[in-house]
């Protein structure tokens, strides 16, 4: 379906192998139309966020090339300020964000924040996924 599409770019979550789930879709790894960068979730989790681009659209963004890469977000940092055991264990999830900045080959005036993440899932805990996206838009 993905490559149905023609998608610019693809943000996935629970991925547990990225080169197997991109021949799912009917990608292949020696495929030069996409680059993509898998992030492992903390902990013993076994799945993962997989982030992936046109090469032909957008290139890396970095003043400095050398430094454009992906960059990931620990969410269980959210923990660190907390004082109980019981606040720490809360916030401890095991989730991540991925980000990285892109830049439109038609428009080098332009750059793009590309986000993906894997947020609590629980129905009851906005509170958690609220403080997680407050975590990661600072």
């Amino acid at each position: 379906i993905l490559n149905d599409c023609d998608a610019d770019l693809i943000a996935l979550q629970e991925v547990d192998d990225p080169e197997q789930s991109l021949a799912w879709m009917g990608f292949h790894h020696d495929d030069n139309n996409y680059r993509y960068f898998y992030q492992k979730r903390t902990n013993k989790k076994q799945d993962g966020l997989l982030l992936a681009y046109k090469r032909n659209k957008f290139r890396l963004y970095h003043p400095d090339a050398a430094t454009a890469r992906l960059r990931r977000i620990q969410l269980n940092d959210l923990s660190l300020g907390c004082l109980s055991e019981n606040s720490q264990t809360y916030f401890k999830k095991d989730q991540i964000a991925i980000y990285t900045l892109l830049q439109p080959l038609h428009d080098a005036s332009q750059v793009l924040c590309v986000v993906n993440t894997h947020l609590y899932w629980h129905p009851d805990a906005d509170n958690i996924r609220l403080r997680q996206i407050n975590y990661i838009l600072n």
